[in-house]
């Protein structure tokens, strides 16, 4: 029917439960623990890239970090022949551009580009790195329904609303 569909990833969820539900999504969010959880590969990028090659619906996967911020990889599609660079390369030259003194979020994010993980396939798109908003501990009063939230603003970036 062409309606996006935003699937909130849940490592709590089976991978019964969610086969069939990120087969069919435009969009997938998850936790930081969820990439590892449903790849088997311990490095952030990489799970994420293998997320984008098993679902080839899926415009961006997004790793939320809690205090760290976020992770995303957006595919975009292109058949340039531009040779692949290792995403976990392209992951550590955007750390080292995020400025960590800032208390504002900010985003990084690499060119479009041909993507590959050692032995996950490859995707044409880019990988951003947000950070979090700085709260001292006082102010920090609860984080229910941060999650929520963060989909929430997802949702209206992508005017998916």
């Amino acid at each position: 029917m062409k309606i996006p569909i935003l699937v909130d990833a849940e490592p709590e969820r089976t991978k019964t439960e969610l086969e069939h539900l990120l087969g069919l999504s435009s969009y997938i969010v998850c936790s930081g623990k969820f990439p590892e959880k449903w790849t088997s590969i311990s490095c952030i990028p990489s799970a994420l890239l293998e997320i984008l090659v098993q679902y080839p619906r899926a415009r961006f996967v997004i790793a939320t970090l809690g205090e760290n911020g976020c992770m995303m990889l957006e595919r975009i599609e292109d058949d340039s022949g531009i040779d692949a660079v290792d995403i976990g390369n392209v992951a550590e030259s955007l750390r080292l551009k995020v400025h960590k003194d800032d208390s504002l979020p900010t985003c990084v994010s690499s060119k479009f580009m041909r993507l590959s993980g050692r032995g996950h396939g490859t995707i044409h798109g880019r990988l951003l790195i947000g950070t979090a908003e700085k709260i001292p501990a006082p102010e920090l009063v609860d984080t229910t329904g941060c999650g929520d939230a963060f989909i929430g603003a997802v949702l209206y970036g992508r005017r998916l609303l």
